[in-house]
C-alpha cells in the first residue's frame, strides 16, 4: 500500500552518447521525502505460531548447549582438581600419624567429595592407640583427621588379671599381676560379661557402664582423678569413692555428678581439720555432710 500524503516528485535526467544511455540521474526535490511501497503483508495466526515455535526451539537448544558445556566443565574440574592429595593427622605425635593414615582407608587421588567422616571413624575404631575425634575437608585436595591418644583412665581387676580402661571404657591393655597401680583409680563391683583387649568393656548392668563413663569424664574435666584411689559401683544407686587422703565419699546415684564432684573438691580440706576417718556425703551436693567413720555399702562384694 502506498502512502499518498506526499507523492514522490523527482526530476529524472538521462545522459547518452551515440544514442546509448550512459547513466540516469534522479534528483529528489529538497524537502520532499522518499516513500516506498510497503510490500510486506501481516502474517496470519498460524504463521505467527510457527515462527514463535521456531524461536522457542532455538532458545531451548541454546540453553541445553550451555548447560551441557557447563556440566562438562564441572566434570573436568572435578576429575582433575578435586582429588585427594594431602592427609594431615592432628592431635598425636609422629609415631602414630603413619598408622592413622594407613588405617583410615583414604587413597591418594580419590574424589575429595567421596571422603566420609563416618567411614574413617569406623576404620579407626580398631586402633587401640588413638581415638577418632573429627574430620574436615580443605578444598580442593586436603583432609585433616583429628585424633587423640587413648589414655589409661582406670584399672579393673577381674579373674586375677589387671585391665587398663580408657575414658570410654575401652580395654587398652592387660597385665597378669595383682599389683594395683597408684596413678589411676581402681574400679570395683562391676558385673563383667566379657573383657577383651581392644574392645569396649561389656557389663551385665548397663547402668554401671553409663555411671562409670560419666564419672570418669567429670573427674578428668575437674582435674580430680588423681585424688581418687577407688571407685565402687556395686550399687549404681549408692556408689562411693575412696580418696588418697583417707576420706570415703558417698556419691549416691548418677544424677548431677558435676555438682557432686565439685562438692567433694570443696571439702578436701576437712581431713586436716577433723580427727579420725571421715565419711563425706554429697548425695545432695548443695548440702554436703561429714561424719566420722568408714562408709561401705552393704552390697559391696
Amino acid at each position: 500500500m502506498k502512502n499518498r500524503k506526499n507523492p514522490q516528485k523527482n526530476r529524472v535526467e538521462e545522459f547518452s552518447y551515440n544514442d546509448e544511455i550512459v547513466y540516469t540521474y534522479v534528483d529528489q526535490q529538497p524537502g520532499e521525502e522518499y516513500y516506498q511501497e510497503d510490500t510486506e503483508k501481516p502474517l496470519d495466526p498460524q504463521s505467527l505460531a510457527i515462527r514463535r515455535k521456531k524461536q522457542q526451539n532455538t532458545i531451548l537448544i541454546t540453553m541445553l548447549c550451555l548447560i551441557a558445556a557447563l556440566l562438562i566443565g564441572v566434570i573436568v574440574i572435578k576429575q582433575t582438581i578435586f582429588r585427594l592429595n594431602n592427609v594431615y593427622v592432628v592431635g598425636v605425635g609422629e609415631e602414630y600419624k603413619a598408622e592413622v593414615i594407613n588405617n583410615c582407608g583414604l587413597v591418594r587421588g580419590q574424589d575429595i567429595f567421596s571422603v566420609d567422616a563416618e567411614s574413617v571413624r569406623r576404620r579407626l575404631e580398631s586402633n587401640n592407640q588413638v581415638a577418632f575425634q573429627n574430620l574436615t575437608i580443605d578444598l580442593p585436595n586436603s583432609v585433616y583427621i583429628y585424633v587423640e591418644k587413648r589414655e589409661k583412665a582406670v584399672v579393673l581387676q577381674w579373674a586375677g588379671t589387671l585391665y587398663e580402661l580408657d575414658g570410654d571404657c575401652r580395654v587398652l591393655n592387660m597385665h597378669n599381676t595383682t599389683v594395683i597401680p597408684d596413678d589411676v583409680p581402681l574400679v570395683t563391683g562391676l558385673e563383667v560379661n566379657s573383657i577383651q583387649v581392644g574392645k569396649p568393656l561389656s557389663l551385665s548392668n548397663s547402668r554401671q557402664l553409663t555411671y562409670l563413663k560419666e564419672l570418669i569424664f567429670e573427674l578428668e574435666i575437674q582435674d580430680f582423678k588423681s585424688q581418687v584411689t577407688v571407685i565402687s559401683l556395686s550399687s549404681p544407686e549408692d556408689a562411693y569413692l575412696e580418696l588418697a587422703n583417707g576420706i570415703s565419699v558417698r556419691l549416691g546415684n548418677g544424677d548431677n555428678l558435676r555438682a557432686k564432684v565439685g562438692a567433694v573438691k570443696g571439702c578436701m580440706g576437712l581431713s586436716g581439720q577433723m580427727d579420725g576417718e571421715l565419711v563425706l556425703n554429697v548425695t545432695i551436693p548443695e548440702k554436703p555432710t561429714v561424719s566420722v567413720g568408714v562408709y561401705r555399702p552393704t552390697s559391696v562384694d
